[in-house]
C-alpha cells in the first residue's frame, strides 16, 4: 500500500512539471498551446486521463502532452499500482481556487491533478498561474531536443 504522503507528494511533483515553463510541445509552453486548443475548440477546460491515455478535448496539443507526463509519472510510481491519475486545466479563471501569489501574465488558469490508489486512497492537488493563448509572435525554444514532440503541435498559420 502506498503511502498518503507519497501520494501527495507525486501529485505536487506532477502539477508543478505540468505547468512548468519547461513543459514545451513543438519547442513552444505547453500550457499556452493547450489554451489556444482550447480557445479554437471553444472551450475552456482540457481534461487528461494519464492512466487510459485520453484527453478531452482530444487535439493535436492535448495528445502531445500525455505520453510525457504519463512517463514522468510511471518513473515516480516505480511499480506501484495505481488506479486514476488526472488532470484538469481550467482556463479563464482561478476555479475558486486562491490566485497564484506571484504576479504574472496573461489569464488566469487553475490545473487540477487527481490521484487515487487502488485502496481507495486519494489525493487532489491544484495549482493557479496565468497564461496567454499561444501566439504565432513568439520564439520557439533554442533547447536542444525540444521540436521532437509532434507536427501537428506546430503552430498553425493564421488564417
Amino acid at each position: 500500500m502506498m503511502p498518503l504522503r507519497d501520494l501527495k507528494n507525486i501529485a505536487h511533483g506532477l502539477a508543478g512539471t505540468f505547468i512548468s515553463r519547461n513543459n514545451d510541445v513543438a519547442g513552444y509552453w505547453a500550457i499556452g498551446m493547450l489554451y489556444r486548443e482550447c480557445l479554437d475548440a471553444a472551450c475552456t477546460t482540457v481534461e487528461f486521463d494519464l492512466i487510459a491515455g485520453h484527453c478531452l478535448p482530444d487535439g493535436p496539443v492535448a495528445r502531445a502532452v500525455i505520453p510525457r507526463h504519463a512517463d514522468w509519472l510511471a518513473a515516480r510510481l516505480n511499480g506501484r499500482p495505481i488506479a486514476s491519475a488526472r488532470i484538469l486545466l481550467q482556463f479563464g479563471g482561478f476555479g475558486g481556487f486562491a490566485p497564484p501569489l506571484q504576479a504574472s501574465y496573461g489569464d488566469p488558469f487553475a490545473c487540477v491533478v487527481t490521484l487515487a490508489t487502488v485502496e481507495g486512497q486519494a489525493c487532489r492537488v491544484t495549482r493557479t498561474c496565468r497564461c496567454a493563448p499561444h501566439s504565432e509572435k513568439e520564439r520557439r525554444s533554442a533547447r536542444p531536443g525540444m521540436h521532437h514532440d509532434v507536427d501537428a503541435a506546430a503552430p498553425r498559420d493564421a488564417d
